[in-house]
C-alpha cells in the first residue's frame, strides 16, 4: 500500500490519531497490515515532520532535524536553548505531538557543533505497537 493511501485509510488514520482500531475491524490481516505499515511509514513520517518543523522554526533561528536509526530522535539547535528553562518550556509545548510521531528522544543544543545536549526520553514503544493516545 502506498504511503498516501495508508494515510488516507481509516485504519491507518485511526492508528496515527490513536483511535481504537478494534471498532473498525478485527480481521487479523487488517491488523497485520496496520502493523507492517506502521513499521514502514513512521520513520518516513518522522523524517518529513522534522523537515517541516525545521522550516517553521527558521524564523526563530532554531534548526530541527531527525537522527538515529529510523529517525527516532529529533534535535533542536538554537540560542534559545542556552537556558534550561527554555528547553523545558519548549519540550512541554511539543511533547504531545512528538510522542504521537513516536520519537523516542528529543535533544536540545545551544549551538551547532556542541558536543553535549539536554535530552528528554519520550515514546517507549516500537513503531509496530498499536497505541491509543489518551
Amino acid at each position: 500500500m502506498k504511503r498516501k493511501h495508508f494515510l488516507k485509510s481509516v485504519i491507518g488514520a485511526s492508528a496515527f490519531l490513536g483511535i481504537p482500531f478494534n471498532s473498525f475491524s478485527s480481521d487479523r490481516d487488517s491488523i497485520q497490515e496496520l502493523i507492517d505499515n506502521n513499521k514502514k511509514e513512521f520513520p518516513i513520517l518522522r523524517k518529513e515532520y522534522s523537515n517541516v518543523i525545521d522550516k517553521l522554526l527558521w524564523e526563530q533561528d532554531i534548526d530541527a532535524y531527525s537522527s538515529s536509526s529510523k529517525s527516532t530522535s529529533i534535535n533542536f539547535t538554537g540560542s534559545l536553548f542556552a537556558a534550561n528553562k527554555n528547553k523545558q518550556d519548549f519540550q512541554q509545548q511539543v511533547s504531545e505531538i512528538l510522542r504521537m510521531f513516536r520519537y523516542k528522544q528529543s535533544r536540545y543544543r545551544w549551538y551547532k557543533g556542541e558536543d553535549t545536549y539536554t535530552y528528554y526520553d519520550m515514546f517507549d514503544g516500537e513503531d509496530s505497537d498499536i497505541v491509543n493516545f489518551k
